[in-house]
């Protein structure tokens, strides 16, 4: 886990932000290049949709930590079980296109059809 929490993070539901797009994660240490853009079409993703993606990534390139994540489960259910199948057949598939489990998470908003409130 590269995020220490500081203090308690319950504000941040009440965040505009979030309240917007039902999502925030921290960005991780690893940068640009981490994720093939082949899993784009892999997945049956128009690579315009990384552009969308990265627009969400603030002032530092960097994918998602994954040791802890903020979602709105009942504005993102879709993007949650787009996540489980992107994991759960992983393995000689789609960790082939990128480092880890991190990195699924903006796909799955991609696929889902919202890469547009995927934000960290």
């Amino acid at each position: 886990c590269d995020v220490v929490l500081r203090k308690d993070p319950a504000y941040m539901f009440d965040a505009p932000l979030y309240k917007e797009r039902g999502n925030y994660f921290w960005g991780d240490i690893y940068g640009a290049g981490m994720v093939n853009d082949g899993v784009f079409e892999y997945v049956g993703l128009n690579k315009s949709v990384k552009g969308v993606l990265d627009e969400g990534k603030a002032d530092f390139n960097r994918y998602a930590e994954s040791g802890q994540v903020m979602i709105n489960r009942a504005m993102h259910l879709d993007v949650l079980e787009w996540t489980w199948f992107l994991n759960a057949f992983s393995k000689g598939f789609i960790y082939d296109y990128m480092y880890g489990d991190k990195d699924t998470y903006g796909v799955a908003f991609g696929l889902a059809g919202k890469a547009h409130m995927y934000q960290h």
